[in-house]
């Protein structure tokens, strides 16, 4: 049995791959991404929990995976663990596999596809068959044939300086001297060592600028002429240029504020 208890999964995904009609084929990959989810939500509950699982299950696992590995930058390698005893003999612990993170944002969202019709222009690139779901199926496999889960790391915690919400920087990221994002409003904050004991957090956005609605603080950065930018916390979509506007129905007028 598989360590992430995907078997199922897989062997409904088999059976409907041997079918070979289109129909099959769908339902297969519904299974599959059933499985990649089950697998990069297990590897991510083993931060532990000063990350809270609500932050990172509002998200696709390819987006998902990509945050773990700001945490963890050798998240998505595959690697094997042992352990040298006194006498110098290697003592094999287990095998670490996961996806990486190029494929997974390129599988996850083909399988996505091919559980909904396709429009007219993506006929000719978007073919289902059962070669191109077994490939993806073997690599799944492959990942879950690995005997260990496992995260090593150290997660803190902090106060984002325009939402006032909690953000997370690991040890790899601060030792790297990162720029870590706030997971509610977008804010980035540069998070560096000041010593062996304590490190240093500066916000560095260009700039906060309130939502025209709710009053939120938007951190605004790098933002070009035309630009638009939704609230963070109502989901007003802003036009920014040298001023800002409140983005409204074709029917009402936009008001603006110099920036």
């Amino acid at each position: 049995m598989s360590i992430y208890d995907i078997d199922d999964y897989l062997a409904r995904a088999k059976t409907f791959i041997e079918a070979g009609d289109e129909n099959s084929l769908r339902h297969a990959c519904l299974e599959l991404r059933l499985a990649l989810e089950r697998i990069v939500y297990q590897k991510l509950e083993q931060i532990g929990p000063k990350l809270p699982p609500a932050i990172f299950r509002k998200w696709q696992p390819d987006k998902a995976l990509k945050m773990l590995r700001s945490f963890e930058p050798k998240a998505d390698l595959n690697m094997s663990i042992e352990f040298t005893g006194p006498d110098g003999v290697p003592f094999p612990i287990g095998d670490y596999k996961m996806f990486s993170v190029d494929w997974l944002n390129k599988h996850y969202q083909k399988l996505g596809s091919f559980l909904h019709a396709p429009a007219l222009a993506d006929t000719r690139n978007l073919k289902l068959t059962p070669t191109t779901v077994q490939e993806i199926l073997d690599e799944i496999e492959r990942v879950a044939s690995a005997t260990l889960v496992m995260s090593i790391n150290k997660i803190d915690t902090f106060t984002c300086d325009a939402c006032g919400k909690e953000m997370y920087a690991s040890q790899s990221q601060v030792e790297a001297s990162a720029t870590v994002e706030c997971p509610t409003c977008g804010n980035k904050h540069l998070v560096r060592c000041e010593n062996e004991e304590t490190y240093i957090v500066e916000p560095s956005n260009l700039c906060i600028a309130p939502c025209m609605k709710c009053k939120s603080p938007m951190a605004i950065e790098h933002l070009e002429v035309n630009e638009r930018k939704a609230c963070w916390n109502c989901g007003q979509l802003h036009h920014f240029d040298w001023v800002y506007t409140m983005v409204q129905p074709d029917s009402e007028a936009s008001s603006k504020i110099e920036a």
